[in-house]
C-alpha cells in the first residue's frame, strides 16, 4: 500500500524549551487512549464501500419505481463519524496527544516526582496502535516522521523492540527521543536478557540520531547493566545529535556509565543533564555549554567549582552527598569553599539546594541578577547570607521555597521574609519534616510574616511547583 504524504507537525515532546521541562517541552494537554471508542472508529473499510455501493443501488430502484408507487419507505443512510472528515494534519496532531509525558523524565527536578506512579499511555506504543484501527490511519501515521520521533518504554519487552524499529523506519533521519522507565510493575516473563541486549543492539546502531537518551532502571530480572555494553563500546563522538542525558541505575555504584557519559560530553548539542552516582566531571569546554543541570550526591568542595565552570547556567539542583568523615549538620558550612569574590552567574534563574544545613559560603559566593526561584530542602535557612546575595545581584524572586527544614529556624524564616529584597516575591513554600524535628513537632505559622502582595502560601511542594511553572508561562519567560 502506498504511504501518505509526509506531514510536517509539531510533536508535543518537542519545540520550545520553556515550561517545567526545562530543556524537552510539555506536552500541554494529553488525552488517553481509554477515551477513545476504537470500536466504533475501527470500520473496516471494504465493507464501507460494499455498504456504500448498496446503498447506491437501492436508491436507483427507488427512483425508478416511483412512478408505480404511491409511498416509498425511505431507510437513513449512514453517516460517518466525524473524525473520518478531519484532514490528514489534524488528525495527526490529535494523534499527538495519544500518550502521556512521564514525569520522571521532567529533569532537573527535586526528588518528590520520584514517587509519581508511571504514565499508563506511553507515545510509542499509541503510534503502533492506532495505525491498526483502520486503512488510513494507518497511511497518516506512516507518514508522519514526526509521531515517531518519541520511544518512550518500560523496560523493554518484544513489542517495545518491534516499535524502535518501526520508530528507526518511518521517523526518516528525524532525531529521536529514547525514555526507559524501569518503575512499571510488569510480569518477569515479558522481559528477558535477549530482548534486552537485542533493544540496546538498536539504539547503539542509530546512535547518531539521539538527541535524548533517559534512562531510569530501578529493578529488573538480571543486572542492570546488562546491555549498557552496546553503548559504552562505541567510539568517541557516537552521540553527535544528544541534548539531554539521564542515566538512573538501581544501585549506588555508578561508574560503569562514566563511559557514555565521557561519550555525551563530546557532543557539542549538549545542554542538559542529570547526573546520578558519579564524581561531578567533565572538560571545562564541556560545561560552559551546559544550560540545566541536576547532580545528586556532589561532593561539598566541588559546588562552587560546578557553579564557576557552568557559565551558561540556566538551571541548578545540586544534592550534596554526606561524607564518611565529616557530620553533616549546623555546622557543615565549612564544607563548601569560601571564594575571594563572588561568581557571576548572569543566567542562573533557578537553583535548588538540598542535603546540607549552612549554604552560607555559596550565597556569599555568587551573583544572580536574574534568579527568580531558590528552593532550598533538608537544609536550614541563612536569612542575612539570602538577603545580601538578592540585594548584590538586585534579583526580583518570584519563589523562595523551604521544603523539609530543619527545626529551629522560626527567627530566620521570619527575617528573610521581612526582608526588602522579597518584594515581587509571589509564591512561597514552608514545610518542615518530622525526621528534623527534635521533641514536641514545630507548630511556627509563618503567615503572620508573608508579605501582603503574596498570591500564594503553601505547605506542599508539588502546589507551589506547578503554580510557579504556571507563573512562568504566563510571563513567557525562557528557561
Amino acid at each position: 500500500m502506498a504511504q501518505g504524504p509526509a506531514i510536517a507537525v509539531a510533536p508535543p515532546w518537542a519545540g520550545n524549551t520553556s515550561g517545567k521541562d526545562l530543556g524537552s517541552a510539555r506536552c500541554p494537554s494529553t488525552v488517553p487512549l481509554d477515551i477513545v471508542n476504537f470500536d466504533d472508529l475501527a470500520i473496516d473499510t471494504l465493507l464501507r464501500a460494499r455498504r456504500l455501493s448498496a446503498s447506491q443501488g437501492h436508491a436507483e430502484k427507488s427512483t425508478s419505481d416511483i412512478g408505480r408507487t404511491t409511498t416509498t419507505t425511505r431507510k437513513p443512510q449512514r453517516t460517518d463519524c466525524f473524525i473520518y472528515r478531519l484532514p490528514n494534519e489534524l488528525l495527526c496532531a490529535i494523534f499527538m496527544m495519544c500518550g502521556e509525558v512521564d514525569d520522571a523524565f521532567l529533569y532537573p527536578r527535586h526528588d518528590v516526582h520520584d514517587a509519581l506512579p508511571p504514565p499508563m499511555h506511553l507515545y510509542s506504543r499509541a503510534t503502533v496502535l492506532l495505525g491498526h484501527v483502520c486503512l488510513r490511519w494507518f497511511a497518516v501515521t506512516r507518514g508522519s516522521r514526526q509521531l515517531w520521533t518519541m520511544v518512550d518504554v518500560p523496560f523493554p519487552q518484544p513489542c517495545d523492540v518491534a516499535a524502535l524499529e518501526l520508530s528507526l523506519r518511518y521517523s526518516k533521519g528525524l532525531p529521536l527521543t529514547l525514555r526507559i522507565n524501569g518503575h512499571y510493575q510488569l510480569p518477569k516473563h515479558l522481559h528477558t536478557p535477549e530482548t534486552y541486549q537485542k533493544f540496546m543492539c538498536l539504539v547503539a546502531a542509530a546512535s547518531h540520531r539521539w538527541e535524548e537518551i533517559s534512562f531510569v532502571v530501578t529493578q529488573g530480572p538480571f543486572r542492570p547493566f546488562d546491555g549498557l555494553h552496546h553503548l559504552t563500546s562505541l567510539p568517541p563522538q557516537s552521540f553527535p545529535s544528544i541534548k539531554r542525558a539521564m542515566l538512573y541505575f538501581f544501585g549506588d555504584d555508578h561508574r560503569p556509565t562514566l563511559p557514555l557519559w565521557e561519550n555525551f560530553f563530546r557532543s557539542t548539542a549538549l545542554r542538559s543533564l542529570h547526573w546520578y552516582g558519579v564524581g561531578f566531571r567533565a572538560s571545562s569546554s564541556s560545561l560552559e555549554r551546559l544550560t540545566h543541570v541536576a547532580v545528586d550526591h556532589i561532593d561539598p568542595m566541588d559546588v562552587m567549582e560546578c557553579l564557576r565552570s557552568c557559565g551558561q547556567l540556566r538551571f541548578l539542583r545540586a544534592k550534596v552527598k554526606s561524607l564518611e568523615s565529616q557530620l553533616m549538620g549546623e555546622d557543615d558550612g565549612a564544607l563548601i569553599a569560601k571564594l575571594p569574590s563572588p561568581v557571576d552567574l548572569p543566567h542562573l534563574q533557578v537553583l535548588m539546594l538540598a542535603g546540607m544545613f549552612d549554604w552560607t559560603n555559596l550565597f556569599d559566593g555568587i551573583t544572580t541578577p536574574r534568579l527568580h526561584r531558590l528552593d532550598l530542602i533538608n537544609a536550614g535557612v541563612q536569612a542575612r547570607a539570602i538577603e545580601a546575595m538578592l540585594q548584590r545581584s538586585k534579583s526580583r524572586l518570584f519563589m523562595l521555597g523551604f521544603g523539609c527544614v530543619y527545626c529551629g529556624q522560626t527567627q530566620e524564616t521570619e527575617k528573610i521574609l521581612r526582608s526588602p529584597t522579597l518584594r515581587h516575591l509571589r509564591i512561597f513554600l514552608y514545610e518542615t519534616h518530622p525526621r528534623y524535628t527534635v521533641g514536641e513537632p514545630e507548630t511556627f505559622d509563618p503567615r503572620p510574616f508573608l508579605p501582603t502582595y503574596l498570591s500564594l502560601y503553601t505547605r506542599e511542594f508539588a502546589q507551589a511547583d506547578e503554580a510557579y511553572w504556571n507563573g512562568v508561562a504566563t510571563r513567557d519567560t525562557p528557561m
